[in-house]
């Protein structure tokens, strides 16, 4: 089967031109200055193409694995507070709560229960200082150091 042949039979089946030019080993580019050159030759418009009908199951094997990650991401993501289950940003608009979801998320990632969370005003515990050890401070602290006489 010669190029022409082959193109036409392409165009017929639905294939879209990238596909096309994906199985032909060349640039779309160069398919589309060859299928000027080809008289009578008719693709279909854009999104109607074969390939481009399903394009999480399949196109390519990795968008119905895309759908999959997202869906469980979603479901990891889901929490239930009060009788009300969605994300920590779905809970904040449901409820109006009077704390930011930023809040709500850095609290939980502190410890807090999300219920406190999302419903206390209060502000998170301050962690301790780090204590000093022999007139010095431990590294890592940005404390001045202390001088013994």
């Amino acid at each position: 089967m010669d190029l022409e042949q082959q193109i036409r039979k392409m165009a017929a089946s639905g294939t879209s031109k990238a596909a096309a030019a994906r199985v032909i080993g060349i640039t779309t580019i160069k398919l589309n200055m060859i299928c000027e050159c080809i008289e009578g030759l008719q693709w279909k418009p854009k999104k109607s193409s074969a390939s481009g009908v399903c394009p999480n199951e399949s196109k390519d094997k990795w968008g119905s694995n895309l759908v999959k990650a997202r869906a469980a991401r979603k479901a990891n993501l889901t929490r239930t507070v009060r009788g009300v289950t969605g994300t920590l940003n779905e809970l904040c608009a449901h409820f109006n709560t009077a704390v930011t979801y930023s809040t709500v998320q850095r609290r939980v990632n502190g410890g807090m229960g999300l219920e406190e969370a999302m419903f206390s005003t209060s502000k998170m515990p301050v962690k301790a200082p780090k204590p000093v050890v022999h007139g010095y401070v431990r590294a890592g602290s940005s404390a001045v150091v202390e001088h013994r006489a």
